[in-house]
This record gives C-alpha cells, structure tokens and sequence, in this order.
C-alpha cells in the first residue's frame, strides 16, 4: 500500500478517541481495514488474518468492535464474488 493512501485512511480514522488508543491497537485498526478494503472476509477469517500478521488476539477483536464491521454485508459480498 503506498504511503499516501496509508496517510489519508489513518486520517480518516484520525478522533479524539483514536488519539486514546495504543500503537497495537491502532496497527490492528489499520490492518484489519485494509483485509476489509481488498477482500471480503467472515469474522473468523479476519480473526487469523490478523494473527498471521502477529496482532495480538485482544487488540484484533478490539479493532473489530472498533471498525463496528456488518458482517452480513460482507457475507452478501462475499457471496456475489462466488456467485
């Protein structure tokens, strides 16, 4: 990913409360957007990608509960990519 699309997604993400939040946390943030920008992926796909990535469990649920994904969207997505 180029540098200036990295810069302009974290300043998208950029809140009072993303300045609260740790370097993990934010890594996984950051990570798990850019799975979810590329691909369509249930919860527990995501959940290992991150960990092949080595984000710590924790902070990659918080980043899922972060980014409030819906997750029947992208199952329909998924599926019309099969379909």
């Amino acid at each position: 990913m180029s540098r200036q699309i990295r810069n302009h997604q974290t300043k998208k993400l950029l809140s009072p409360h993303w300045k609260s939040l740790n370097e993990n946390q934010v890594q996984a943030i950051q990570t798990a957007k850019s799975y979810l920008d590329t691909m369509h992926l249930s919860q527990t796909e995501l959940l290992q990608m991150l960990s092949v990535e080595n984000i710590d469990s924790e902070d990659a649920k918080f980043a899922l509960e972060y980014l409030s994904i819906d997750w029947n969207q992208e199952a329909r997505k998924k599926a019309k990519r099969i379909l």
